[in-house]
Formats: structure tokens, sequence, C-alpha cells
């Protein structure tokens, strides 16, 4: 009964460690892509930012370009809302905007941040969120295996955004949570088999209880037998039954 109990409490406090070490694992992980989404946001913001800029420089020597106004709603957009205003200005003069140049720096911006991982820039319908052009694969993607950013809007009437999307984010997490995997891992293992090692000599004990228990048992049952008889004849001496058989012989 006794190494019943012992072995639900050992069962229940690994799983209690692995549950912890699951919820430890699970935090970081979402810590980590919380940063990595702030993070998309920011450099998708300033890779626009800098493919306007270069197409602001390719403009002729002498082009007026001429910003549109910027909508109220605009005005409280927290991401940007002078990128719509010059983008549109240069869509006027025929420089639209580059999917494949705002890859390309994002790239970069990824690679001195030691974010490697596959991109696509989408130029998003707002409305019904439909992808309306990429800088690469065209096909379907399992939204579980990407990451996207904010859209950041490059129209005055809010219709049309630009959205980076991280494929494949797991990869990162997983190179920046390496050695925190490899530690737990090593944590349980080490847990795990002292618990084991723990087990293995409580069971130990429990069979040398048990078989001194079988030999004080097979002892004391062997010991009975001639000990009774003993008893017995002490038992017929001291009544005196012997006396009187040997004086009736001798009356005899």
């Amino acid at each position: 009964m006794k190494h019943k109990k012992i072995n639900i409490f050992v069962f229940i406090g690994i799983i209690a460690i692995i549950a912890l070490q699951m919820l430890w694992l699970y935090n970081t992980y979402t810590a980590l892509e919380k940063n990595l989404y702030k993070e998309c946001n920011t450099i998708l913001l300033k890779a626009i930012r800098r493919e306007i800029s270069i197409r602001f420089q390719e403009a002729p020597k002498g082009t007026e370009i001429v910003g549109t106004s910027i909508h109220s709603d605009m005005r409280k957009n927290e991401l940007a809302p002078e990128i719509v205003s010059i983008n549109e200005g240069l869509s006027n003069i025929g420089l639209e905007i580059s999917l494949k140049k705002i890859n390309s720096i994002v790239s970069d911006m990824l690679k001195k941040t030691d974010l490697l991982c596959p991109i696509l820039i989408n130029k998003i319908d707002i409305k019904s969120q439909k992808v309306l052009s990429s800088s690469g694969f065209n096909g379907n993607i399992h939204d579980w295996g990407i990451m996207k950013s904010k859209i950041i809007p490059i129209t005055s009437d809010l219709s049309q955004g630009i959205q980076l999307v991280i494929i494949s984010p797991y990869r990162i997490f997983l190179r920046q949570m390496g050695l925190l995997i490899i530690a737990t891992i090593i944590i349980l293992i080490f847990v795990i088999g002292c618990i084991i090692y723990q087990i293995k000599i409580i069971n130990r004990i429990n069979k040398i209880s048990q078989i001194r228990e079988d030999f004080s048992y097979a002892m004391v049952h062997d010991m009975k037998t001639p000990l009774t008889t003993i008893f017995t004849a002490l038992s017929f001496l001291h009544n005196g039954s012997q006396d009187s058989a040997t004086s009736r012989r001798k009356q005899e």
C-alpha cells in the first residue's frame, strides 16, 4: 500500500514538473512571438519609407510631386499617414510602389537583426483582405505556418495596403529558444532519472523488508514444532505424571 502511494506521488510530481516546464516554454514562445510581431511592423514601416525615398530620388529633376490630402481617419492611423500622401504623389507620375524592392529592404533588415526566414510582401485589399499582388509566391499559404504584420495603408481611401508575411516563423523561435529547450530537456531527464533511481531504491528496500519478514516467519514456523514438543514435555514433567508412572511400575 505504501509503495502504491509513493508511486502515485512520484507520478504527480513528474506531471507537475513537465507541466511547469511546458508553461515556461509556452510563455517564452508567446513573448518571442509578440516581439517578432512588433519588430516586423517596425521593419516594414521603415522599408516602405526607404522604398518611397528611392522612388523619390528616381523621379526626373524638376518633376513636381503633389501629395494627396490626408483623410481624417488616416490622421488617426498610427501607421505613418504621410506614406499615403507621398506614395500617391509618386504614383501619379508613374512611379508605382515596388513590392520586390520592399522585400529586398526588409530581408536586409531582418538579416541585420539575425531574423533569417523567408518572407513575402503583399499588396492587400483592406476591405476584403484579398491579396492583389505579391513579391513572390502567389499560391495558398496556410495561416498556421505564417505570421502577418499589420497592414500599412498606401491609398487615401484606405482601400489598399502593404503587409509583411513571414513564412515558417517557428524556425526563428526554435533558434532563439534552442538553449532553453536543451536546458529544459536536460533538467527533465535529470529529474526523471533521479525519480526512477529513487523508485528502484524504494523497491529494493521493500524487497529486502519482504525477504526479512518471510525469513522471520519461516524461522518462527520451523521453531514452533520443537518448542511445542519441549513445552509439552516440560509440562508433563512439571505435573508429576512421570513420577506416578514410575511408582506404579515399582509396585508391579
